[in-house]
């Protein structure tokens, strides 16, 4: 499953099963997949990499995916993967007589839609039974090292820093989008071929829309975004403090 997952996804995804006290459904119910450097891995079909690796985005067989994997080189990662394992089934068990676990995980929602001939999304789906058995005693989560914490700050501050710039982007292009509109309004007006007004009124509603769009994902979505982070990031570094505080009491312990 590392294989197959960006450094930064990888660390969440470990800190929310090993400390989080979560099960990941589609890792209970299959074996760990071969390595994507493998021989092994090679000689797959894509459907045979869909359902061992838990493949749901960027797969060749979906039909949104399949035109933009055949823009790249056959040595892209995604390429080589074979897609993405982006969705998840996580769960835990309540603590009650009864214990919660998974007794089988797939991919579904695979093949095009019969009367259109395209895929249902761009990710496909991913569906778990889950059944209740005798309970047994519940693991201990594992305790969590100063630095597994440290490397899921850095990580997030790099994505706060990432969605910050991206946000300052797209205000910039809705900014450019305001100038482009009135611009578009006279060069309409002054153009001799009048039969070509219905192209500049067609490219001013273009970018009127565009600006809105830049607006609403830089501003509302980049602080929505950016806020999240930054919450996480505070908690997480408090935690950081904590954990160097009393790494400092034990150094002082006569």
């Amino acid at each position: 499953m590392g294989d197959l997952n960006s450094q930064p996804h990888s660390v969440i995804l470990r800190i929310l099963t090993s400390h989080g006290s979560l099960l990941d459904a589609f890792a209970q119910t299959h074996p760990l997949p071969p390595s994507i450097t493998s021989s092994t891995h090679r000689s797959l079909t894509p459907v045979q990499v869909l359902h061992q690796h838990g493949i749901t985005c960027d797969s060749p067989l979906n039909t949104y995916s399949a035109p933009k994997l055949a823009k790249r080189g056959s040595h892209d990662e995604t390429v080589i993967r074979g897609g993405k394992r982006l969705d998840y089934i996580l769960y835990r068990s309540p603590p009650t007589s009864l214990q919660l676990v998974a007794s089988s995980t797939k991919v579904v929602l695979t093949k095009p839609i019969p009367s259109l001939g395209c895929s249902y999304s761009d990710h496909f789906g991913l569906e778990a039974t889950l059944a209740f058995l005798p309970s047994s005693p519940a693991p201990v989560p594992a305790s969590l090292s100063h630095e597994d914490l440290s490397k899921a700050v850095s990580n997030l501050s790099t994505r706060y820093r990432q969605s910050l710039k991206s946000s300052k982007d797209q205000l910039r292009l809705f900014a450019l989008a305001i100038l482009l509109v009135p611009v578009l309004a006279i060069a309409a007006s002054f153009q001799t071929l009048r039969y070509l007004s219905w192209l500049f009124v067609l490219l001013g509603v273009a970018t009127g829309a565009c600006g809105a769009t830049m607006l609403y994902t830089g501003f509302v979505g980049g602080r929505w975004e950016a806020g999240g982070l930054r919450n996480v990031i505070g908690e997480m570094e408090a935690e950081l403090e904590r954990m160097r505080g009393g790494r400092a009491d034990e150094r002082s312990w006569p």
